[in-house]
């Protein structure tokens, strides 16, 4: 046990450079003006003015909430920004709501990392124990080199709490454990109401057997909740037309390929080309495919959505969260190579003797 959690303060350092930089140069009014609404949530997450969807995302700003009451977060006293988003738009805005939020997201990252180590070393331990620890922490260790992650991450935004949870529930699916999953999943819209899709369309990926139909009625029944909530027993005024289908049509058709989107997307899916071109550098793409399928299912999933939404230039925050499944993936294909190898080393060695 000990020797697990050791990963975590190992995650803190590797993550440690970026959440520095978040806290002393991030001004959420250059692309992160979802700020304005969560920072409401922050200095009061149960009673406040938030609009619709941001309103029912209380996770993350909750526990940033508990964060900044207790003063258990870093504030750089000589970041050269904070003037900038203090005051904005008439109104003026407390440091420390940044702060804690900022912080909230990289321990939820940390966390991610943490429960992704977790599945790779459960997936991996009939390998060389030295080997299996080396890629607990070299793998989860690349969400940190995420482009999405780095510039989205470390904000005043929610992100690093939605990868935490969709981590979290990879993890408890590949552990077959339908109570807690079932538990986890419905709270997981109180993050972000499209996690439960996520872990549908990634076990639709992973196969469609009798033994997942549990999990995937559990995510259908999760965002059902949250459908209703938002819908019926709890509407909350703001962006009615993202659980509408004519707003999804009117987004559709207002979809254009412009250069900041094609340039944005292409830098967020930095971790997705690196593991191609490494998978195709050391002749392993083509027999890789087929264990990249849910990852693969994820990402155009996330891709369409986000188009029918109209996140528009945004699309690499969501496009994050398949993240954690293009992770296993590479853990599943390194399993895969570890032990063809350690056969046609035995054979080798068979044939010697």
């Amino acid at each position: 046990m000990a020797k697990k959690l050791a990963l975590i303060p190992m995650f803190i350092f590797a993550g440690l450079g970026v959440f520095y930089g978040g806290a002393k140069f991030y001004v959420p009014w250059y692309g992160g003006n979802d700020f304005k609404n969560y920072s409401l949530m922050v200095e009061r997450p149960l009673h406040n003015d938030a609009l619709s969807p941001f309103a029912y995302r209380i996770v993350t700003p909750t526990f940033a909430h508990y964060l900044k009451q207790s003063g258990m977060f870093y504030r750089s006293k000589s970041t050269p920004f904070e003037d900038a988003f203090t005051n904005y738009d008439g109104k003026t805005y407390d440091p420390k709501v940044l702060n804690a939020l900022i912080f909230a997201n990289f321990v939820f990252l940390v966390l991610a990392a943490f429960f992704l180590a977790e599945a790779i070393g459960d997936d991996l331990s009939a390998l060389d124990p030295q080997l299996v620890a080396l890629l607990q922490f070299v793998i989860p260790a690349l969400l940190f080199l995420s482009f999405s992650t780095v510039a989205h991450g470390f904000t005043g935004l929610t992100e690093g709490g939605s990868v935490f949870f969709v981590s979290l529930l990879l993890y408890l699916f590949q552990k077959r454990n339908i109570v807690v999953f079932f538990c986890v999943v419905c709270l997981s819209v109180l993050q972000r109401e499209i996690i439960p899709l996520i872990l549908f369309a990634y076990i639709v990926g992973f196969g469609l057997k009798r033994s997942v139909m549990p999990y995937l009625l559990a995510c259908g029944l999760a965002f059902l909740l949250i459908m209703v909530g938002e819908i019926v027993l709890f509407p909350i005024q703001g962006n009615e037309d993202e659980i509408q289908l004519s707003g999804y049509v009117s987004n559709l058709l207002a979809f254009r390929l412009t250069r900041d989107f094609v340039f944005q997307t292409l830098f967020s899916c930095n971790l997705v080309f690196m593991s191609l071109i490494f998978l195709w550098a050391t002749n392993k793409l083509a027999s890789s495919l087929r264990l990249l399928l849910p990852f693969f299912v994820v990402f155009v999933f996330l891709f369409g959505l986000g188009i029918i939404a109209g996140i528009g230039n945004n699309l690499g925050r969501i496009l994050n969260l398949a993240t954690p499944v293009l992770l296993l993936s590479l853990a599943a294909i390194f399993k895969v190579s570890a032990s063809a190898n350690e056969r046609i080393a035995g054979l080798t060695a068979g044939n010697l003797h």
